[in-house]
């Protein structure tokens, strides 16, 4: 969730994705072929693994670079912001969190540099959606210059194998309802749109009013 003053107003919006989608591309985790990625002409190799530990320090430069490009703007106080990422990319928290066995982090890499990476909850219940399993898709960042060359859409792929595996109705997830690159990305990879919700922070420093749109493909 952005952190931002108690006066400013921001704006999510929650898709949802049926998650026995099928998938279309190839990708490889682990050096293995696991779906078939046809890459732009322009593009460099793309392979992405299931992070671990050591990837932390990657983890958080993607999330910090990644976020301070889309949403520094929404911060009156950059002091905030600063606080926010340092927070939420704290190397010890970060670890902890890639270590739970509910969470399944996938990092992307092009020409061996770190690109992109999602966070996916693989139990993970919303009340705004009808009863049954559900996967949560947390967080997913992709560094800027690097959008637009397929990276986004083959770590939401690598997360319809997963939900394959896990077997959940659904996956659902949140965004800003203005950041309209990344739902086309969501759109075009079967995200809909289902409604409004209402969610307030109620952190310290973070006491945000957020308006979420409910998506789902049944």
């Amino acid at each position: 969730m952005i952190r931002c003053t108690a006066t400013q107003q921001t704006f999510t919006a929650l898709h949802v994705l049926r998650a026995d989608k099928t998938n279309e591309a190839i990708i490889t985790i682990d050096h293995k072929p696991y779906l078939n990625l046809n890459l732009k002409s322009h593009e460099m190799h793309l392979k992405i693994l299931q992070a671990d530990v050591s990837h932390t320090a990657a983890i958080a430069t993607i999330g910090k670079k990644s976020f301070r490009d889309a949403f520094e703007h929404l911060f009156k106080l950059k002091e905030e912001l600063f606080e926010y990422l340092e927070h939420t990319y704290d190397p010890v928290k970060l670890a902890q969190s890639i270590r739970k066995e509910n969470n399944v982090y996938l990092l992307a890499f092009t020409s061996g540099q770190p690109v992109g990476f999602a966070k996916l909850k693989k139990h993970s219940l919303n009340d705004q959606i009808e009863p049954g399993a559900q996967m949560e898709l947390q967080k997913i960042y992709i560094l800027p210059g690097r959008q637009g060359y397929g990276v986004g859409t083959s770590l939401l792929k690598e997360v319809r194998k997963i939900a394959r595996e896990i077997h959940p109705d659904y996956i659902w997830l949140d965004t800003y309802v203005n950041n309209g690159s990344a739902i086309r990305l969501y759109e075009k990879n079967g995200y809909k749109k289902m409604g409004n919700c209402f969610l307030r922070s109620v952190r310290k420093l973070s006491n945000i009013i957020s308006w979420h749109c409910l998506w789902l493909l049944k």
